[in-house]
């Protein structure tokens, strides 16, 4: 309840903010932080080339938030883990990529070619929070397989994990689009096997119509996403 009155507020700054810098040619897109740190500012550098004339406000926020600011029209665009409630939303699903497995250098694990969850049983585990999706899948991974873990971290943003595991915390299963950017120095990473996939919704406004300009980003992003 707190961060929607804080959200609240938000709102009121923006609109102010926009009428001052965004009077003409803007676009205001929101994300959770694992596209919003590397994967949407490769998208938004490619964009402004063919749209120099064209401002981009990008906030990087929790999914939840993400989902409250587009369906309350402050903003044009909005990505989120598949953890919000879509009840009056409208959204797609932008990504779906697979987990790999992120173990530090000196692991080891670091050696082998694949991973499964026999390998990791016992394992000191880097996980992400209770709330999250794709932590639900994994664990139920896990629990199919029959491998108990030894969850020693929970946190929420996949950025952190990698650097807890950099820091030799345990090893993790992690969304590859978090180490676009990222220094791997200390970290090897390898594919985890049987698949088991993070998602990502692009939200849009409840009129359900994109303009020219968030249409031609829209297009943009699933052209970078194709590149990896």
């Amino acid at each position: 309840e707190v961060q929607r009155a804080f959200i609240g507020l938000e709102r009121l700054s923006f609109a102010a903010e926009n009428i001052r810098s965004f009077a003409a040619g803007s676009l205001r897109v929101a994300s959770l932080p694992v596209l919003g740190h590397a994967f949407l500012p490769r998208v938004v550098a490619a964009f402004c080339r063919d749209f120099p004339g064209i401002s981009v406000l990008l906030h990087i926020r929790s999914s939840e938030a993400v989902k409250d600011l587009v369906t309350a029209g402050q903003f044009d665009l909005g990505f989120a883990a598949d953890e919000i409630d879509l009840a009056g939303v409208e959204t797609q699903v932008f990504a779906v990529p697979e987990a790999v497995c992120l173990v530090p250098s000196a692991h080891p694990l670091a050696a082998r070619m694949t991973l499964a969850p026999e390998d990791l049983a016992d394992a000191r585990f880097v996980s992400l929070a209770s709330e999250d999706a794709a932590r639900a899948r994994i664990d139920r991974l896990f629990e199919q397989a029959g491998v108990r873990r030894r969850i020693v971290v929970e946190t929420q943003y996949s950025v952190t994990i990698c650097n807890l595991v950099r820091n030799g915390v345990g090893v993790s299963l992690v969304n590859p689009l978090a180490l676009e950017g990222l220094d791997r120095t200390g970290l090897t990473v390898i594919p985890f096997k049987p698949r088991v996939h993070f998602r990502t919704l692009l939200i849009t406004p409840p009129s359900g119509t994109l303009s020219q300009v968030a249409g031609a980003f829209l297009a943009e992003a699933k052209r970078q996403l194709a590149l990896g």
